[in-house]
Formats: structure tokens, C-alpha cells, sequence
């Protein structure tokens, strides 16, 4: 093989595997969120992020990667909270923090629910943009 095969064969296979890897845009989310693995006394919280398929959010104590947990938050576009069931993807402690970041992702969904964040999160991509908060 010629060294300018081997760039060309290192160029795509770069472009194939991209860092970003989600499958749903995501936005920043000023939401309280309550959250509590089954079983256990909810906690409050803000979210930090929010997609269709998961979110983010702080908590005071890190999750086990796989720990199912419920969470209800409210949404600006909708009357009814919005409850989901998730499965935790992972924990990070905060730098200077006491507190952990928690990623999540949702398992059980009711369909009118993923439609409001889907609406959302579309609304909220399309207002950044026309403020040119976004680069394009």
C-alpha cells in the first residue's frame, strides 16, 4: 500500500467513526427534575441536558451504571409532568463539587411524552439559531 492510500484509508475511517455518537440532539434544560431509584424517597435537582432519548442531571450521591430510576419533570409546552423510567449510563463527581453529574437514559416513555420533548428540543434548536446563539 502507498503512503497516500494509507492518509486516504485514515481520512475515512476518521469520517466513519465521528466522537459524537448520539443518536438525538440535545439542549440545555432549565428544568427541576425529581428523581429516585424504585422503591426510594424522591430527590429535586435541575436538569442540565435533555434529549428525546435521555437526560442529565446532578444529583448528591453517584448511581451504579445500569441502575434503573424514575424521573418526573415539567415541561413549558405541556400540563402534565412528564414521567419516565431510565437506566443510568454512568456517574462523574463534579470538580469542587460534593455533587455527581448523572447521565441517563430513557427506557419507558409514554409516546405523547417523547412527542413534548421532541417538540421542545426542536423549538428550543430553532430559537438559538434565530437568536445566532448557535453556530451553523
Amino acid at each position: 500500500m502507498s503512503a497516500r492510500t494509507n492518509i486516504l484509508s485514515s481520512f475515512l475511517k476518521h469520517l466513519s467513526h465521528p466522537r459524537n455518537r448520539r443518536k438525538f440532539k440535545r439542549v440545555r434544560a432549565p428544568f427541576l427534575l425529581k428523581y429516585h431509584a424504585k422503591g426510594e424517597t424522591g430527590n429535586l435537582t435541575n436538569v442540565r441536558n435533555l434529549s428525546v432519548g435521555g437526560t442529565r442531571f446532578t444529583a448528591h450521591q453517584p448511581f451504579p451504571k445500569g441502575l434503573e430510576i424514575e424521573l418526573e419533570f415539567n415541561l413549558p409546552i405541556s400540563e402534565n409532568p412528564v414521567r419516565v423510567e431510565a437506566k443510568v449510563l454512568g456517574s462523574a463527581k463534579l470538580k469542587a463539587s460534593s455533587a455527581y453529574r448523572i447521565a441517563a437514559k430513557f427506557i419507558r416513555i409514554r409516546p405523547k411524552d417523547r412527542t413534548a420533548i421532541r417538540l421542545l428540543v426542536e423549538r428550543m434548536l430553532r430559537d438559538k439559531r434565530v437568536k445566532g446563539l448557535v453556530d451553523r
